[in-house]
């Protein structure tokens, strides 16, 4: 492809994204009860649309979530386990990763007034684990700690009326593991204690419905004071917080966590003093907006294409399976100039895998896949690949960025002899985009009507780059990557999981299973309020020791 050719759409591209960006909602009503009888306020987004989000679906995604909870354990800045925020005074996990015993902070209230005590803690990780036997919606991470408690399968079974690994002593509990999880403490991390006085009789297998998740009350810095479905949630300092007590109010629209159309707007109208996204359109039209600023907040986030190489529904072989047609992919596109060109540079171009350059766990002297059309084109012909065939190239982002993206792939692809199809999949994406086998000898993935899909992933630790991968329909994966990724998750010694995870990634980088096109970080908003008051940003998707009731608004 000729650099001209690159330049010239990509700036056709642009143009299209600016006009989308200039056309955003006008900015949501609010409630003028909370504007007259508060001084200090501080505007977000990320209210409830319809029901409150159990806390423990995304670890802390809504910011309303890490308002209202503390979670079992505390999160630093960067997710390590800590004792400066949490409700656990102290925790020793046993060298051989088997035995955790957490001792909780006295005084602890939750906002109606009752105690918080280890009991909560009981019964929140054991409605966790039958929610999710009955299919509630529970985070990854948690899941997966939750599963390697010692009698967990006996209390989900009803053969046994409690968790045998959970023994409390006053304000000490001790869970024992059944298996090594290596990412125990973090998963405690981000599970949010829950009150057993209020959910102890919940039915579960509907937990969602339940009244409390219209109006709940929890333990956190801030307390509900009042909410309109879909419109605003407005939060007050909860004065029993063990922590520091706010000297402002909250209050958020709603919203969804990381795709608010009246962002721009509303911070733009100086409604908006904190919050996060990660859409660089959003960053590009507040750029330049007085009193606004930005950071940037590196996470591990990923966007990729992934392949479905599954063998066709009529049975036929799929081209895909051939790692020198996925290979082909990766030199025919040129990451470093949609970085430059979409992003402005606000990205990092990605290479072989999906874990960001800068990561502690990133293996060393990867193939980079650097852009190379005439070795993808040489790639191809090796193969003995169908340059009529076309392609789909599924996504789900509606975003002004996804779309010119996907017509540059889609150029770039077709300058090296590849025919793609962009089509925006709606709707329910789970079952459009992942449908699951109605038999063993079905395969599920086959049935679906993409052959790649660009896609975001934004797993919670690294090593869920890799274990929620093993075992994927869309991956037939072989028998060295599944035992690399089992050794990978019974270890408790990080530098041995360090090891490991390094031959995973080299592994994986040769079989080119994905082509990660770039590295995203999330950008945080905020309004001069807020400014010069804190110290760090973390993962706003995740909970973690943000310290919010000791921000001082101007």
């Amino acid at each position: 492809m000729k650099k001209k050719s690159i330049v010239l759409l990509l700036t056709v591209c642009m143009t299209l994204g600016m006009v989308a960006c200039a056309s955003k909602e006008a900015p949501v009503s609010f409630a003028s009860e909370a504007e007259s009888s508060e001084s200090k306020i501080l505007y977000s987004n990320q209210g409830p649309k319809e029901y409150f989000e159990p806390a423990w679906e995304q670890g802390g995604g809504q910011t309303y979530n890490k308002l209202l909870f503390d979670t079992i354990i505390g999160l630093d800045e960067e997710q390590n386990p800590t004792t400066e925020s949490g409700a656990a005074e102290s925790f020793e996990m046993s060298e051989d990763g088997l035995s955790l015993t957490i001792t909780l902070r006295d005084g602890m209230k939750w906002h109606d007034g009752e105690d918080v005590t280890v009991d909560d803690v009981v019964c929140t990780l054991e409605m966790g684990a039958k929610a999710e036997s009955l299919g509630a919606g529970v985070n990854n991470v948690i899941r997966s700690a939750l599963y390697a408690i010692d009698g967990v399968d006996a209390y989900i079974d009803g053969s046994a009326d409690s968790i045998s690994g959970l023994t409390t002593d006053g304000n000490k509990i001790t869970i024992r593991f059944a298996e090594v999880y290596p990412n125990a403490l973090y998963a405690l991390g981000v599970c949010p204690v829950l009150p057993e006085h209020l959910l102890g009789d919940a039915d579960l297998s509907k937990f969602h419905t339940e009244s409390y998740w219209q109006f709940p009350i929890g333990s956190g810095p801030f307390k509900l004071d009042s909410v309109t479905m879909g419109e605003y949630a407005y939060f007050v300092p909860f004065e029993d917080y063990w922590d520091g007590i706010a000297d402002f109010s909250v209050y958020c629209t709603s919203s969804e966590a990381d795709s608010d159309p009246n962002l721009v707007t509303n911070a733009a109208a100086g409604k908006v003093d904190y919050a996060y996204t990660k859409s660089y359109a959003d960053v590009q039209a507040l750029r330049n907006v007085e009193g606004i600023n930005i950071y940037e907040v590196p996470v591990l986030y990923t966007r990729l294409l992934q392949f479905n190489i599954m063998n066709k529904a009529d049975g036929s072989v799929n081209w895909l399976q051939d790692e020198r047609v996925r290979k082909a992919f990766h030199y025919a596109i040129d990451k470093k100039a949609i970085n430059e060109q979409i992003f402005e540079g606000a990205v990092q171009p990605a290479d072989g895998v999906d874990t960001p350059d800068g990561n502690p766990w990133k293996a060393e002297g990867l193939e980079d896949y650097s852009y190379d059309p005439e070795k993808a084109k040489s790639l191809l012909a090796e193969a003995g690949y169908d340059t009529s065939r076309t392609l789909v190239l599924a996504y789900y982002y509606t975003d002004q960025q996804t779309i010119d993206m996907m017509a540059v792939i889609q150029h770039m692809l077709a300058e090296v002899g590849i025919k793609v199809e962009p089509k925006l999949f709606e709707g329910n994406t789970d079952e459009t985009l992942h449908k699951q086998p109605t038999s063993k000898d079905e395969n599920g993935v086959s049935n679906v009507e993409w052959d790649i899909m660009y896609r975001g992933f934004a797993p919670s630790t690294v090593h869920e780059y890799y274990t929620v991968i093993a075992g994927r329909n869309a991956f037939p994966i072989n028998d060295e990557i599944q035992t690399l990724v089992d050794e990978l998750m019974s270890t408790a010694d990080i530098d041995e999981q360090k090891t490991i995870y390094a031959e995973l990634e080299t592994l994986w980088s040769d079989l080119a299973w994905e082509v990660p096109l770039y590295y995203q970080p999330i950008w945080v908003i905020c309004s001069d309020k807020v400014d010069q008051n804190v110290d760090t940003w973390g993962n706003v998707q995740y909970f973690w020791d943000w310290d919010i009731q000791n921000w001082t608004l101007e």
